[in-house]
């Protein structure tokens, strides 16, 4: 049995892409998967968890304490045949295993290069040179190593496609056996409600969310984590009074979180890659599954999506008073409500589901280990 090594230093053992859709289904595809993380050592769907323990939270303090060897020791003991790295400060690690004659695959959840102007440690000068540091090296590594899995295309393109050997587009879709089998309309309690679920930052819109919610005269429902500081702002709010807050939840409550809502919220700032790529939260496809429809950040890809399936209305999440506008228009009508959380549940169904998506990582990996 060819055994697989996952690495991550930055999420914990129970994330969601990694653990409960990447391993999960690598292991139920008969390979002998290790998922080595922070967090406690367990046995779960299939997969052999490796707990490393804690490690600094920040990327600063990791790189300065050397968090992320920890991990990169306990997967190296391993001697697997796969190894498979998720996030960008274990790429030396990865290219130390491919001197090793081992197949290496880099798991980029997002366009890192285009993320350093939000690290505001690094100064007007490091904003500057450290993505040009990173780019060279990170083009470096894919020249080196076996795959590039990505989740989107970026602006229609493919950017890692001209320097990785192997470049595969695999979304972060939810997984629908979580989900209703069949569409049914929102419950009573749901009555004008909208809601939001995943990390709760700045860059995602989250104030603005509150903002628009209270000028609407409707009541947030949200769900997720956040740094210390970050919560404390948002309660500082004059308009947290519309908020009703529940903290993190896992992968499995999200339905019953869903069934709370009349529509869901993504409202993604223009921040670093978050409006260029062909994509949109993992939150809007998992509103999908649940049959409701959402209110997003107005992009290109947004407004394809909406041609085809008429499920999102899209605003300008800098314009308060608009986004507050068209939750209210879409909360006074019911009807609309209905017909779009069907039309949501469809392309669920259809086209943004972990099912299709499975298909492609399985394939890459009979790909690159059959020619071992």
């Amino acid at each position: 049995m060819i055994r697989v090594c996952h690495v991550t230093s930055v999420h914990n053992s129970t994330d969601n892409r990694i653990f409960h859709k990447e391993c999960a289904s690598l292991a139920a595809a008969g390979y002998d998967v290790t998922l080595v993380a922070r967090g406690e050592s367990r046995e779960e769907k299939g997969v052999h968890v490796l707990g490393v323990g804690n490690m600094p939270a920040g990327s600063l303090e990791r790189l300065r304490k050397g968090g992320f060897r920890k991990a990169a020791r306990a997967a190296e003991a391993l001697d697997a045949d796969v190894y498979h790295i998720h996030d960008p400060e274990l790429l030396p690690f990865l290219l130390h295993m491919k001197r090793k004659g081992k197949l290496c695959i880099f798991d980029s959840h997002e366009y890192t290069r285009f993320h350093f102007d939000a690290r505001t440690y690094l100064g007007s000068v490091g904003k500057k040179l450290v993505p040009i540091a990173y780019t060279a090296y990170e083009n470096h590594a894919l020249r080196k190593i076996d795959a590039m899995i990505v989740p989107c295309t970026l602006n229609g393109e493919n950017l890692y496609a001209r320097w990785a050997k192997r470049s595969v587009l695999v979304d972060n879709y939810p997984r629908l056996e979580q989900f209703p089998d069949t569409w049914s309309a929102p419950t009573a309690d749901s009555e004008n409600t909208v809601g939001y679920v995943g990390s709760l930052t700045r860059a995602r819109g989250v104030e603005h969310m509150i903002r628009a919610a209270h000028r609407a005269g409707a009541r947030l429902l949200l769900a997720g984590g956040g740094s210390p500081e970050y919560i404390s702002e948002l309660r500082s709010m004059p308009e947290f009074s519309s908020v009703d807050y529940i903290g993190p939840i896992p992968p499995r409550e999200v339905p019953a979180f869903c069934r709370g809502l009349r529509a869901g919220l993504c409202l993604w700032l223009d921040q670093g890659e978050y409006h260029r790529i062909d994509n949109m939260g993992t939150k809007v496809f998992e509103y999908m599954g649940a049959g409701l429809p959402a209110i997003v950040s107005d992009t290109p890809h947004a407004r394809e999506i909406n041609r085809e399936y008429d499920c999102l209305l899209c605003v300008d999440p800098m314009d308060i008073d608009g986004t507050a506008a068209a939750i209210r228009r879409l909360l006074d009508d019911p009807d609309r409500i209905l017909r779009m959380g069907q039309n949501a549940f469809r392309a669920a169904h259809e086209r943004f589901n972990w099912a299709v998506e499975e298909k492609k990582l399985v394939e890459l990996y009979r790909e690159l280990t059959d020619k071992r």
